[in-house]
């Protein structure tokens, strides 16, 4: 049967519980990034190999040093400081043990397209 409001709440009704339980985003306000799991529809949206794990730019703050070194949505972040990185929880506790060691900058890997590419990015201090 089709939809009479295909855009509405930005849910598909007749897409299952896939789309309904989809994992919510995480502000990492250190970054300067909105991050959220690499999800089976987000591999073959952006066409993401299954071997591949890490957590999807879903938002840069257009302030933050990330912007400025280029950093953008649908990046796959890989590592932060050669640490692997697999849901936005693990992103958020290697940024808080960079910023207890007294360090400002993270080296994050990240793959675009075919393309993988290590980033320095400054922290932002915590206001």
């Amino acid at each position: 049967m089709p939809r009479r409001h295909p855009g509405r709440c930005g849910r598909d009704p007749e897409a299952g519980a896939e789309k309904v339980a989809q994992p919510e985003t995480t502000d990492n306000k250190s970054l300067g990034l909105t991050l959220q799991p690499l999800t089976s529809e987000l591999r073959t949206q952006l066409k993401i190999d299954k071997s591949v794990q890490g957590v999807v730019v879903a938002k840069v703050d257009p302030n933050s040093d990330a912007a400025s070194r280029g950093l953008r949505t649908g990046d796959v972040i890989l590592q932060i400081n050669q640490r692997a990185i697999t849901s936005p929880q693990v992103a958020a506790e290697v940024i808080n043990g960079v910023k207890k060691d007294g360090r400002s900058v993270v080296v994050i890997l990240l793959q675009r397209d075919d393309d993988r590419l290590n980033v320095p990015v400054k922290l932002k201090a915590d206001k």
